[in-house]
């Protein structure tokens, strides 16, 4: 808890010097993202999320438990020199806690999200950058049920924006690496990591809208790994063997924007250590990851036709293959739409409705197919600077209903609605970005 604090005290200070420097320093900038609240359960205890077993995201509107926030710490050099090259030095700090009480150390997460430096307006090229360090990447999300479907932030450099014959045509290419939570060392090796190149071709296609092809050649060196239990007095030592892995992410992007929004679909097939489509491990490669594979479609936007009404939507199929001869497959198919009515430019009733189907083979404590849905609705009105969807800051209050198959009963809202099928949850938040 002592060290939380020291964190906190630490962010307020720097945040304060970075307010007086902005003052004296127009070159300067602080942006955030900040969400916060309360999720109570019907049954009189705090509520749980609903989320479907099997799915890596859910529809978020009155169904976030957790406060998160991001601050972002920008000092620009050489902005108004008629020359070249400019830079920028980018911090971004982030921080979460669950809503239970202030001050649970047991809770509390901070760590350093971004930590980057990038030059950019060279005289050969004023839209060429050279990059270096830890960033957000280009990631691509969809906001209404928070899922980073390409995300390959994470330590490493590149140069974005490279034109290839014309404007219309640009290069992004990038090196990245990770380890995963569980990282062990390997002999002669060292700690277990993965190297990516991230490669991206992005051509303007006027009207039509724009194309992107993502290419993500991906490899872990292998080696061995000793673990040893103790039994009473005596140790057992266990040699583990991990593979070398190659692997491979595509992707291809469309955007259309138009008149009242944009639309972006989605194809994306990836393999072995390049399956999830980031940077980094989430886990030790286990002996087949090399057989595994993920294939992904999805569709999503947002219209807005008039000052009245809003709305973002979004359609995933995703199909998961973790590489055993049998039981490998995780299906998940979701579909989702929040519509937004606003009754004058600061008033507005926010309605979010979402599907998530999974189905995962051999995943049943009977050993046959675990599959189901989890349906859930949320009805909350907001208090809003301005009626665009967009616009943030928002104070909401929020009712959520959700009902699930039998299938996941107890998996499925946590110990509140352990012996149940369905569940309620209300509350208020407040969200912000700037």
């Amino acid at each position: 808890m002592n060290t939380g604090r020291r964190f906190c005290r630490g962010v307020l200070l720097l945040a304060l010097a970075c307010v007086w420097s902005a003052q004296a320093d127009d070159r300067f900038e602080y942006h955030a993202y900040i969400r916060s609240g309360v999720l109570e359960g019907s049954t009189g205890g705090k509520g749980v999320p609903f989320q479907a077993p099997g799915a890596p995201a859910k529809y978020r509107l009155g169904n976030e438990a957790e406060t998160y926030g991001e601050a972002i710490l920008v000092k620009n050099f050489n902005m108004d020199e008629p020359k070249g090259p400019s830079a920028k030095v980018e911090t971004l700090l982030a921080y979460k806690t669950l809503n239970d009480n202030q001050w649970s150390s047991q809770t509390d997460e901070f760590t350093v999200r971004e930590a980057y430096a990038e030059f950019g307006n060279f005289d050969f090229s004023k839209n060429v950058t050279f990059w270096a360090g830890s960033r957000f990447y280009r990631r691509q999300d969809i906001h209404i049920n928070d899922f980073y479907w390409l995300d390959t932030s994470g330590y490493g450099g590149g140069m974005q924006n490279l034109p290839l014959g014309s404007d219309k045509l640009k290069l992004h290419l990038a090196y990245l690496r990770g380890s995963p939570d569980n990282a062990v060392d390997l002999d002669n090796v060292g700690l277990i990591t993965k190297q990516m190149i991230d490669a991206r071709l992005e051509g303007d296609m006027g009207k039509a809208g724009t194309l992107e092809f993502v290419a993500l050649p991906s490899y872990v060196r292998g080696g061995d790994y000793e673990t040893t239990l103790k039994n009473g007095d005596e140790e057992q030592t266990t040699t583990t063997k991990v593979d070398s892995e190659t692997g491979i992410g595509l992707c291809l992007i469309h955007t259309k924007n138009h008149s009242i929004g944009f639309n972006k679909a989605g194809v994306q097939w990836g393999n072995s250590v390049a399956k999830d489509f980031g940077s980094s491990l989430w886990a030790t490669p286990d002996p087949v990851v090399g057989s595994s594979s993920r294939l992904r479609l999805l569709d999503y936007g947002v219209i807005q036709p008039n000052d009245s009404w809003s709305m973002m939507y979004v359609g995933i199929w995703d199909r998961y293959d973790n590489g055993q001869h049998t039981d490998a497959i995780t299906d998940w198919y979701s579909a989702g739409l929040r519509p937004l009515y606003s009754f004058t430019k600061n008033f507005a009733l926010a309605v979010e409705a979402g599907v998530d189907y999974t189905c995962q083979e051999g995943a049943a404590t009977d050993g046959g197919d675990l599959k189901g849905a989890v349906g859930k609705l949320t009805i909350c009105p907001e208090i809003r600077l301005s009626n665009d969807f967009w616009a943030r800051p928002v104070l909401r209050a929020f009712v959520t209903v959700a009902k699930w198959s039998s299938d996941f009963e107890g998996s499925v809202g946590g110990t509140p609605y352990a012996d149940d099928t369905r569940g309620l949850n209300y509350g208020v938040q407040m969200e912000a970005w700037f």
